[in-house]
């Protein structure tokens, strides 16, 4: 059972293959000093060595083509990582763009908040200076009436007229220090409204709320209305870089083409594959998210169909090998057989 399980019949050795052939010999006759073995095997061994060079041409062709092929897939496969790099590092950006986004709409809001708060201040500075204004005119009028009265009670510098003109000075020091005030009031005011407008011009919504954590920092990018500020510019971005697109991997192929996927208006056809034969096959068309592009898409294609190409190549590569070293065995054996049985010196 050993044997039946163990001896088999060897793929391209049969007692048809060039092999058998040229290696099988029915002479077992000793043609003593006689050159009819000699002669046999030099035919015999011209013979092979022809099919020999043969099969060393073929497997050097084969080893060309297989680093041919390597180097083709390697090509594809490294331009396809590089891809998948530029997508992954893109993925990154989006994270740091929406966080600067949610970051810069809170600092907004708190802006508007701030406008709406300091403007609520200096109307309340202003109806302020606004009764010492009243006050003071009221003091003028007081001082008038003591002014054109003859009461000996209402002497200058003493009494009630004393504590009036105290009075009247601490009143025109507060009014003084309006202006001062008001100004910086109107800074606040000025410095509020250039960091909201800064950050975006968009006005505040009625429904928005600043601690939900599920507020799209980017929303209401189609609206009829433009905006501008800081927040426009990172939500720009943030489109983009196809931030707001998802990428869905199907094992490591991903066969899913781009709203994107349009012809190439400088192509006289569509883009069928870069593998192909267009006259765009090499054109990348680049968006992001970038697995979901066409080019990319196509771009595996052909590093699939290249790495095929190369498993062959080497498949060829092995079998042609095997064949060249089967002959050149067989050329090492007749050669020893032919100095074996060399009449010459077998008959000195």
């Amino acid at each position: 059972m050993l044997t039946h399980h163990n001896y088999k019949k060897v793929q391209g050795l049969g007692t048809d293959s060039k092999i058998f052939r040229c290696c099988q010999h029915d002479d077992t006759e000793d043609c003593g000093c006689n050159d009819c073995c000699a002669d046999t095997w030099q035919s015999e061994l011209k013979k092979t060595q022809l099919l020999q060079v043969k099969a060393s041409e073929k497997a050097t062709q084969a080893q060309i083509k297989l680093e041919l092929a390597l180097k083709k897939s390697k090509g594809f496969k490294t331009w396809l990582d590089e891809l998948d790099a530029a997508d992954e590092y893109s993925r990154k950006i989006c994270y740091q763009l929406e966080i600067i986004a949610g970051q810069s709409e809170k600092i907004w809001f708190n802006s508007l908040k701030a406008v709406e708060a300091i403007e609520v201040l200096f109307c309340m500075i202003r109806d302020f200076y606004g009764q010492t204004d009243y006050l003071r005119s009221r003091y003028d009028v007081l001082l008038t009436c003591i002014n054109t009265n003859t009461d000996p009670a209402l002497e200058k510098d003493k009494g009630i007229v004393k504590i009036l003109t105290e009075y009247a000075k601490k009143l025109d020091e507060v009014i003084n220090t309006r202006n001062a005030i008001v100004k910086l009031a109107i800074q606040a005011v000025t410095t509020a409204n250039l960091i909201r407008n800064t950050i975006s011009t968009k006005d505040c919504p009625d429904n928005y709320d600043p601690c939900n954590t599920n507020n799209d920092p980017c929303q209401g990018r189609n609206e009829e209305h433009s905006y501008y500020g800081l927040k426009t510019i990172i939500c720009e971005w943030f489109y983009a870089f196809g931030c707001d697109d998802d990428c869905v991997q199907t094992g490591m192929l991903t066969r899913q083409k781009s709203q994107h996927d349009t012809p190439d208006p400088d192509c006289e056809q569509p883009r069928n594959s870069m593998c192909g034969d267009t006259r765009c096959a090499l054109k990348p068309i680049f968006s992001l998210p970038m697995c979901k592009t066409r080019y990319r898409s196509d771009l595996e294609e052909c590093y699939e169909k290249a790495d095929a190409e190369a498993k062959e190549a080497g498949q060829q590569l092995k079998e042609a090998t095997k064949e060249s070293q089967a002959l050149t065995a067989c050329v090492n054996s007749l050669k020893q057989a032919i100095v074996e049985v060399d009449p010459a010196a077998r008959c000195k």
